[in-house]
C-alpha cells in the first residue's frame, strides 16, 4: 500500500511537471522531472540508506547518516561519526557498508554530489555560489571534485543534465 502511494505521488509530480514545463524532450526538463521523482521517492532516513525494511539499518548507521546529511557542506570525519555513534570507526564502517553498500565517506560524497546536481539544475546560480554553499574552498576545487565524481564539469552537467 505504501509503495502504491509513492508510485502515485511520483506519477502525479511527473504529470504536473509536464503540464507546467511542457514536453519533457528537453534535457533540462527531463532532468528536472527525474530530480522531482527522486526527491518524491526519498523516504525516511532508514529507507534512504537502501534498507529493505527499517530493521535492516543499525541505529549506529542511522546516527552517522543523519550527521552526514546535516553537514554536507563539511562532512564529519570517520572519527567524529564513530564517537557520536558510540562504536569504533572500523566497526561503524563495516556496519555502514553492510547497510548501504558504501563506506561513510563514499555515502557523504554521493549525497554531496546529489545536492550539487540539485542546485545546478534547480537554480541558475553561479558555479561559485554552488561551490560556496557546499563548502568548497574555491570554484576550481568544486569543479575538479565534480568532474572526478561525475565525469564532467558542473557547466557541462548544467547544459545537459541527467540525474542518474
Amino acid at each position: 500500500s505504501e509503495l502504491g502511494e509513492r508510485a502515485g505521488k511520483i506519477v502525479s509530480i511527473a504529470e504536473n511537471a509536464r503540464q507546467s514545463w511542457g514536453d519533457p524532450s528537453s534535457p533540462r526538463v527531463a532532468a528536472a522531472i527525474q530530480m522531482l521523482q527522486l526527491l518524491a521517492a526519498w523516504p525516511t532516513s532508514r529507507h534512504a540508506l537502501g534498507a529493505v525494511n527499517t530493521h535492516d539499518v543499525d541505529d549506529h548507521v542511522e546516527v552517522a547518516a543523519t550527521m552526514i546529511e546535516s553537514a554536507l557542506d563539511d562532512p564529519p570525519s570517520l572519527e567524529e561519526l564513530a564517537m557520536a555513534s558510540g562504536i569504533s570507526g572500523r566497526h561503524l564502517t563495516r556496519l555502514f557498508v553492510a547497510s548501504t553498500g558504501m563506506t561513510p565517506a563514499r555515502y557523504a560524497t554521493v549525497r554531496r554530489l546529489d545536492r550539487a546536481k540539485l542546485l545546478l539544475i534547480s537554480r541558475r546560480t553561479p558555479i561559485a555560489d554552488v561551490a560556496d554553499e557546499l563548502g568548497f574552498a574555491s570554484p576550481a576545487t568544486f569543479t575538479r571534485w565534480f568532474r572526478m565524481n561525475e565525469g564532467r564539469t558542473p557547466t557541462e552537467f548544467r547544459d545537459s543534465p541527467t540525474v542518474f
